[in-house]
């Protein structure tokens, strides 16, 4: 059976601060820094928000512990 994947258009940097949102805490006590650069003109792409959001939550997350 093929994954079903919900598209809509999503600018990617507001997943990113959804889930910089999410991990506040793990960031807040690793002492951490995140920096999030976004270009200027930034488009919308079509994506199924819930499964990259925690894709993204996922990679920030190992980026985070995983840091010296």
């Amino acid at each position: 059976k093929k994954m079903q994947l919900l598209k809509e258009p999503c600018l990617l940097s507001m997943l990113v601060y959804q889930a910089m949102g999410q991990l506040d805490p793990l960031i807040t006590s690793r002492q951490a820094t995140v920096e999030v650069r976004v270009a200027p003109d930034e488009q919308a792409v079509p994506v199924d928000m819930g499964r990259l959001q925690l894709v993204v939550v996922n990679l920030l997350e190992n980026a985070i512990k995983y840091s010296p």
